[in-house]
């Protein structure tokens, strides 16, 4: 594992990093974003044929290929937390081709609004904080009345795509999308 930094942005990458790594490898695989799939399907509930299990998995097929495309230097097919980092900013910023944050953050909102009423609730958001990523309670809920800008109780698509966007491309620590994966 690569040493702590302080750039934000490295930061909050490494963190992600850690989350997808699903084998605890020190290497981001293809295999390990089917892990994070499957995790969410089981917290769901929802059958790997269903509309949002394909959404999100095709987005994070999406997202693996331009990580590839701008890290896997040596086609080894897998990508080091250093490559992860570096490959993240290149695809975060280039948009021509795949939209990686409003990709992922759309399909993780149609999962996460469970009852379909097109906002997610403090209790579906904290749902995926805690059994998904593992945050504590207060955290979640801090960071969900944090996304929840317009403060009427719920995180529209708008608020958690601008989340999403804020985590990926902030500089800052403080802002609430940056929050996702706890505190800093």
């Amino acid at each position: 594992m690569a040493t702590a930094t302080a750039d934000p942005l490295a930061r909050k990458y490494q963190r992600v990093f850690q989350h997808l790594d699903a084998d605890g490898n020190g290497y981001i695989e293809q295999s390990d974003f089917a892990s994070f799939v499957d995790r969410l399907a089981k917290e769901y509930k929802l059958p790997k044929k269903d509309q949002k299990v394909r959404a999100i998995t095709a987005a994070f097929d999406m997202l693996w290929n331009e990580l590839v495309r701008h890290a896997d230097t040596n086609h080894d097919n897998r990508i080091s937390e250093e490559e992860y980092i570096a490959s993240v900013r290149l695809t975060v910023d280039d948009t021509t081709r795949f939209n990686a944050t409003d990709a992922l953050a759309n399909a993780l909102f149609d999962i996460m609004d469970v009852n379909g009423d097109g906002q997610i609730s403090k209790d579906e958001f904290i749902r995926l904080q805690q059994n998904v990523w593992g945050i504590s309670a207060p955290d979640a809920i801090d960071t969900f009345i944090a996304l929840d800008t317009d403060g009427d109780g719920g995180l529209s698509r708008q608020e958690c795509v601008k989340g999403c966007r804020q985590y990926f491309n902030s500089n800052s620590l403080d802002e609430p999308g940056s929050w996702f994966f706890g505190r800093f």
